[in-house]
């Protein structure tokens, strides 16, 4: 029974036994002639087994933030894609060129409406082929930026309705997809491209407004906390898979400042205890029980 495993050794492990257990059970499934439902019971219990094993594993280690973004992006089914890499990298020359764009000029009241009426019109508009589905992007990522600058200030703001209206939008580009005006591959690589960058963004905002001092209150501080740990719970296989080196370099400054970060939320939280030097091992736990 192993104790504890490095890293990049937990995630080697993961890898081996996931690519077994679906091997296995594609057999099985691919065998339509005999029923395999007492094997197939069997195979499952061999499997919670393993999962359960590799997470106490995980559940035991002292790994840092650090290594739960290497064991996610390292189990990806996707990393070892190269059509979908290289996709990537055709597209990603767009997504650089969006911080040659400027920002919405004014207060964050002017930024907060700039933003609905945007979403209103993608809305009413649609999106119809790939051009829009840049277009949208290039528009989403001025507004979204804007907003960011004014995060710490937004306090009791209720932006449920630009949530909801986001992901109507969103929306729109896989109903494109359907229609055949835009390749699923692309929707798919455009949108997984997107998320990345607005991750980023909005972890780097967080870490910025806490270390100026910015975040005042429980719940701010609260939402602040949920905010700054989306890279370990949120990115899934694919958006791991398509991050640009300069989204990994940010992610490993991201990473060396997280437990920082969630101390000082922490002081404002004002809770009697915390298992902070713990929380990388338990999203690791996390993890492995929900592959």
């Amino acid at each position: 029974m192993m104790e504890v495993l490095p890293a990049d050794s937990l995630a080697t492990y993961i890898t081996e036994w996931v690519n077994i257990r679906d091997s296995v059970f594609m057999a099985l499934r691919r065998d339509t002639l005999n029923p395999h439902s007492a094997l197939q019971a069997e195979c499952r219990i061999v499997d919670d087994s393993v999962r359960i094993e590799l997470a106490r594993i995980a559940a035991s280690g002292n790994y840092l933030f650090s290594d739960v973004l290497l064991v996610r992006e390292k189990i990806s089914p996707y990393t070892e894609d190269g059509e979908l890499v290289e996709g990537a990298g055709i597209i990603r020359p767009f997504f650089d060129s969006l911080d040659e764009n400027g920002m919405i000029v004014g207060e964050k009241q002017k930024v907060l409406s700039c933003y609905r009426t945007f979403l209103a019109e993608t809305l009413k508009d649609s999106i119809m082929d790939i051009e829009e589905l840049q277009e949208f992007i290039k528009q989403e990522d001025v507004v979204y930026r804007s907003f960011l600058a004014y995060l710490h200030d937004y306090g009791d703001t209720d932006l449920s309705d630009i949530t909801r209206a986001t992901e109507k939008c969103c929306s729109l580009v896989f109903d494109a997809a359907n229609r055949g005006c835009v390749s699923y591959r692309d929707a798919t690589v455009y949108m997984a491209l997107r998320s990345n960058r607005r991750l980023v963004q909005n972890v780097l905002a967080c870490l910025g407004d806490i270390r100026c001092g910015r975040v005042h209150g429980r719940e701010q501080a609260w939402a602040y906390a949920c905010m700054i740990l989306q890279p370990y719970v949120s990115m899934d296989a694919l958006c791991m898979a398509l991050m640009s080196q300069d989204e990994r370099y940010a992610l490993t400054g991201i990473a060396s400042d997280t437990s920082g970060a969630l101390l000082r939320l922490h002081e404002i939280i004002q809770s009697e205890r915390h298992r902070l030097s713990e929380l990388p091992a338990m999203l690791l736990e996390i993890l492995v029980l929900t592959i």
